[in-house]
């Protein structure tokens, strides 16, 4: 599977649910993963898993135009044989070159190396959010889509601007799922973003009553993505 971490808006929390992702992989599921960054200014989720994850391959990847889709294309070929999962961290100014030039690149990889890709679209609850959550759906109608409510953003009922809309009707209608993802203490998340530091290094380190909080998140994200992508079939197996 190729899981693309979706949101075209600056600051909604794609890096760290594509964090939740690896970690769910890697050692929940002890799948072989490949991370792909693709802002080579801030590869957040790449220097996070720097160092010390033996099942976790690091590649950086700028894509703001048509060539790079080939190289991404290129890119999975190369690591095919080796990954089971593919995470792909989109950056804000992503979403404009994904719409404008990656249908045949998926479709192609899809068909060729039977990689199926799935959407985890990142939202917030401002308009400008969802309304790009709009043009994406429009731009991928038989795409699989699931939205996340990003919780850090506020409680469920926050998100009411898309829960009033079409997209979520239409996103829904097709398949797609809309997941609340709870809210992790906003320290331990500055934890990981300022010391590049993943969730299995700082269990690790923590005390016990920090180590009880992270691994009681943990248990929920994992139940989460065991519904959502817990099929057995979207896992690459030679």
């Amino acid at each position: 599977m190729i899981l693309i971490i979706g949101g075209g808006t600056g600051g909604v929390g794609r890096s760290f649910i594509a964090c939740c992702a690896v970690h769910y992989f890697s050692i929940t599921r002890r799948a072989t993963v490949t991370i792909i960054d693709t802002d080579p200014a801030n590869p957040d989720v790449k220097e996070i898993y720097a160092n010390g994850h033996d099942t976790v391959i690091k590649e950086l990847l700028k894509m703001d135009v048509r060539n790079t889709w080939v190289e991404f294309a290129n890119l999975i070929e190369k690591l095919h044989k080796r990954t089971q999962v593919f995470v792909l961290n989109t950056h804000a100014l992503f979403n404009e070159s994904l719409i404008d030039h990656s249908g045949d690149f998926l479709k192609g990889i899809e068909d060729m190396l039977k990689r199926p890709n799935v959407t985890l679209y990142v939202l917030s609850t401002a308009r400008d959010s969802v309304q790009a959550m709009e043009d994406y759906q429009q731009a991928f109608p038989n795409r699989h889509i699931h939205v996340i409510l990003n919780g850090f953003w506020g409680p469920e009922n926050s998100f009411s601007l898309y829960h009033e809309s079409s997209v979520k009707r239409e996103i829904e209608a097709k398949g797609g799922r809309t997941i609340y993802f709870p809210k992790l203490d906003p320290n331990l998340v500055e934890e990981m973003f300022n010391k590049r530091t993943s969730f299995d290094k700082m269990l690790n380190g923590a005390l016990l009553g920090t180590r009880l909080e992270i691994e009681g998140y943990l248990r929920e994200i994992d139940s989460i993505f065991n519904g959502l992508l817990g099929d057995d079939q979207l896992l690459y197996h030679k």
